[in-house]
Formats: C-alpha cells, structure tokens, sequence
C-alpha cells in the first residue's frame, strides 16, 4: 500500500513548471505532481503515484500575488482549493474574474483561456484535477475559444458555504460536486460539468462509512482534519494534504474521529 499514499510532507515540487516560472507574479510557485504527468512543462518533476487512473492529481502553492499565467485546455480542469483566497479570472483578455476561498471548487469550461493567483495574504495551497497535456494553439485558433461572464461561470462554482448537502451516513455529511455517484447511490451534483471523474466531499467531526465499493480508479485526498481508511487488514491514516490511490475493485472502510470538522475529497472514474 505504500507505494499508493502520497504524505504531502514527502512531495518533491518543481519551481519551474512552466517557462513563466521566471517571470514576476509567477515565479514564487510549487508545482507538485502527485498521480499523471499533469499540464506541467517539467520533464524532471516526480510524479508520486505512478498507477494510472485516467485523470491527473497535483497540487499548487504559491506565494501571494503570484499564480499561473492565462492558458487554455481542451479536456476538463478543476481546482479544490485548500487554504487562502484565489483569484481565477479567464477569457482571452483575462478581464473576467472571481473570488474563491477554501472549500471552494470550481470546474473551469474546456476550450477557454484562464488563470488563477493568490490574491490572501500567505502562501496558500489549491490541487488542479485534470486530463492531459495539449499542444499550444495558433494565433488563427484564438477566436474559437469560449468565454464567460462571472454570473455564467457561476454554476460551475461549488461553494463551501453552499451547504446543500446531498446526503448523510453514520455522522458524514456527502457534498456531491461533480458525476451523480458515489457507492451505487445516485445524487445531484452541483457542477453539471461532464469532467470523466465523480467528486465527492466528505465532511464530518466523527463518523463513519462502510464497505464502500471501488469499482473504478479512485483517489481519496484529506483537505481537513484526520481520517483512517481500512481496506481488508490494512489501516491507511490521511493527514491534512495526504492523498491515497485505492487499490482497483478495494472494498474500504472511511472513518474520523477528530476536534473539529473535517474534510475528505473522494474522486473516481466515471
């Protein structure tokens, strides 16, 4: 199983994952690489968690007032943010923008321009879901991108203080953010978004959760707090940024057992 758990504490970052990395506003930035290649340019960043799954897991830091420049993909991209308060803002001009804090998810459009910065007063943390790796466009392709007022964006936005919880197990409250399933339970998701993974938050103080069946390539990330996964006689604990690929077709087990409510982000394959 160790090779499967990926200790944010022991993640290798690249400073320059993109060539804008040596420019003002981009350079004070760590790239990690936790399961895929991702969309970074760096041949010789580690990626943690080798199995494939069909989408890709990092994790962004940056100091503030600095972020990514703007920059298009055509497959799906979605961004949980851990800690500080990011700007986002997209189009071809960048003049479109919102505010996200913890908590907060967002599933950005595919075929559009965006960017994000870190607009909080310490370095802050964000993991980007994602697809693969595209070619850079032409100039003559500029023109057939898509672009979003704030408002239009705005249902592609889960926002912590949202509060629609989908539904309630042993003391877990389920946020079911993107895909309608999670353990052969069908639910609204509150990102309609087609990204090819279902996302769903976990958030309790105390509870517990049985026999859930992974099927399919899945990914449990803890964004708050402690939590203890069982598979068959294997005990599994996640810390704050710790993140654990699930052995295809595991039956698990998730509890916590903490002080104050935390946070679990379960993610799998559509």
């Amino acid at each position: 199983m160790i090779d499967r758990l990926a200790k944010f504490n022991e993640l290798v970052p690249s400073s320059l994952p993109f060539v804008e990395g040596r420019l003002e506003g981009h350079k004070e930035r760590k790239n990690y690489t936790i399961i895929g290649r991702g969309v970074a340019e760096d041949t010789k960043q580690l990626i943690k968690i080798q199995s494939l799954h069909g989408y890709n897991l990092g994790a962004v830091s940056a100091m503030p007032k600095n972020g990514s420049g703007l920059h298009s993909h055509t497959t799906a991209e979605v961004f949980v943010i851990y800690s500080g308060k990011w700007r986002f803002y997209w189009g071809a001009d960048g003049k479109q923008e919102t505010i996200l804090e913890a908590g907060d998810i967002i599933s950005m459009p595919t075929n559009m321009f965006r960017a994000f910065e870190n607009v909080g007063d310490k370095e802050s943390l964000m993991l980007p879901n994602g697809r693969k790796m595209i070619e850079p466009i032409t100039q003559d392709e500029l023109e057939r991108f898509d672009n979003y007022l704030p408002e239009e964006l705005e249902k592609n936005i889960y926002r912590n203080k949202q509060n629609n919880i989908s539904d309630e197990v042993n003391g877990i409250k389920l946020y079911q953010v993107l895909g309608n399933k999670f353990n052969k339970k069908t639910y609204e998701p509150s990102i309609k978004q087609d990204t090819g993974f279902n996302l769903t938050t976990l958030n309790s103080i105390s509870g517990e959760i049985k026999g859930i069946e992974c099927i399919k390539p899945t990914v449990l990330f803890a964004q708050e707090g402690n939590w203890k996964i069982v598979i068959g006689n294997s005990n599994i604990k996640l810390e704050k940024g710790d993140t654990f690929s699930v052995p295809l077709s595991s039956k698990i087990d998730i509890s916590c057992n903490n002080s104050e409510n935390s946070i679990l982000n379960f993610v799998s394959q559509i």
